[in-house]
Protein backbone atom coordinates (compact mmCIF):
# COMPACT_ATOMS: atom_id res chain seq x y z
CA UNK A 1 0.00 0.00 0.00
CA UNK A 2 1.06 3.53 -0.69
CA UNK A 3 2.23 5.61 2.23
CA UNK A 4 2.93 8.73 0.16
CA UNK A 5 1.32 10.62 -2.69
CA UNK A 6 4.26 9.70 -4.92
CA UNK A 7 3.60 5.97 -4.74
CA UNK A 8 -0.18 6.34 -4.97
CA UNK A 9 0.06 6.64 -8.76
CA UNK A 10 2.10 3.43 -8.96
CA UNK A 11 -0.40 1.59 -6.78
CA UNK A 12 -3.30 2.92 -8.87
CA UNK A 13 -1.69 1.75 -12.13
CA UNK A 14 -0.93 -1.73 -10.76
CA UNK A 15 -4.35 -2.26 -9.20
CA UNK A 16 -6.04 -0.97 -12.36
CA UNK A 17 -4.12 -3.52 -14.44
CA UNK A 18 -5.02 -6.33 -12.06
CA UNK A 19 -8.68 -5.27 -12.12
CA UNK A 20 -8.78 -5.22 -15.92
CA UNK A 21 -7.13 -8.62 -16.15
CA UNK A 22 -9.69 -10.06 -13.71
CA UNK A 23 -12.76 -8.47 -15.30
CA UNK A 24 -12.44 -7.39 -18.94
CA UNK A 25 -9.41 -9.38 -20.12
CA UNK A 26 -9.27 -12.80 -18.44
CA UNK A 27 -5.95 -14.48 -19.11
CA UNK A 28 -4.14 -11.19 -19.66
CA UNK A 29 -0.61 -11.36 -18.33
CA UNK A 30 0.71 -8.18 -16.87
CA UNK A 31 2.75 -6.63 -14.15
CA UNK A 32 4.17 -3.42 -12.88
CA UNK A 33 7.83 -2.52 -12.61
CA UNK A 34 8.91 0.49 -10.64
CA UNK A 35 12.03 1.97 -12.24
CA UNK A 36 14.19 3.98 -9.86
CA UNK A 37 15.42 7.48 -10.53
CA UNK A 38 18.22 7.80 -13.05
CA UNK A 39 21.59 8.18 -11.37
CA UNK A 40 22.33 11.86 -10.92
CA UNK A 41 18.64 12.84 -10.96
CA UNK A 42 17.72 11.55 -7.53
CA UNK A 43 17.29 14.22 -4.90
CA UNK A 44 18.71 13.62 -1.45
CA UNK A 45 19.77 10.03 -0.92
CA UNK A 46 17.00 8.36 -2.92
CA UNK A 47 17.81 5.05 -4.60
CA UNK A 48 18.89 5.39 -8.21
CA UNK A 49 20.47 3.40 -11.04
CA UNK A 50 22.27 4.36 -14.22
CA UNK A 51 19.80 4.44 -17.15
CA UNK A 52 21.77 1.72 -18.96
CA UNK A 53 21.42 -0.63 -15.99
CA UNK A 54 17.66 -0.01 -15.78
CA UNK A 55 17.34 -0.62 -19.54
CA UNK A 56 19.27 -3.90 -19.26
CA UNK A 57 17.04 -5.06 -16.42
CA UNK A 58 13.85 -4.12 -18.28
CA UNK A 59 15.07 -5.92 -21.39
CA UNK A 60 15.75 -9.08 -19.35
CA UNK A 61 12.27 -8.83 -17.84
CA UNK A 62 10.59 -8.59 -21.25
CA UNK A 63 12.66 -11.45 -22.68
CA UNK A 64 11.76 -13.66 -19.71
CA UNK A 65 8.07 -12.75 -19.88
CA UNK A 66 7.91 -13.55 -23.59
CA UNK A 67 9.81 -16.83 -23.27
CA UNK A 68 7.61 -18.32 -20.53
CA UNK A 69 4.30 -19.59 -21.88
CA UNK A 70 2.64 -20.48 -18.60
CA UNK A 71 2.53 -18.60 -15.32
CA UNK A 72 3.67 -20.46 -12.22
CA UNK A 73 0.98 -18.85 -10.07
CA UNK A 74 -1.69 -20.25 -12.38
CA UNK A 75 -0.88 -23.68 -10.95
CA UNK A 76 -0.33 -22.75 -7.33
CA UNK A 77 -2.43 -24.86 -5.03
CA UNK A 78 -2.99 -27.71 -7.49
Amino acid sequence: MSCTAGTAGCNHAFHGLIHLSATDFPGLRGGFVHVPFAAGHAADARPSLPVEQSATALNALVVAALSVREDFMAHAGR
